[in-house]
């Protein structure tokens, strides 16, 4: 019985930072249009540097935030859930796979646009 117990225990999965938010559901995640929607090269909208002649901002990687305590951190100290998480992976997709959509007469486009639309 004892070894039971040990062998089960021994192979139970942990899987750890189950509790903590992710940056692809909060409303400052920024996906580069030529990155996957998940990618950790996209971008933090909270966090970047603003060219003061210019007026560009470049904006952080989430990788970096969410190591970094200053900014975000592994906590997730600003993260705002995003309410349309679905239509903002719409919208990437359209844009990061554009030539795929144009070919079938932009219909996708029109319905992706009109959902992001309807729930901003």
């Amino acid at each position: 019985m004892r070894l039971f117990l040990l062998l089960s225990c021994a192979s139970a999965k942990i899987i750890q930072n189950t509790h903590k938010p992710i940056c692809v559901q909060c409303i400052h995640y920024k996906p580069v249009h030529y990155n996957e929607f998940t990618s950790d090269l996209n971008q933090c909208g909270n966090f970047g540097k603003k060219n003061i002649v210019s007026g560009e901002i470049v904006y952080d990687l989430v990788s970096s935030c969410r190591t970094d305590e200053s900014k975000c951190g592994e906590e997730g100290k600003h993260f705002e859930q995003e309410p349309h998480v679905a239509n903002k992976r719409i919208m990437h997709a359209i844009v990061h796979n554009g030539l795929q959509y144009m070919l079938l007469g932009g219909c996708a486009l029109y319905i992706a646009s009109f959902l992001y639309m309807t729930h901003i």
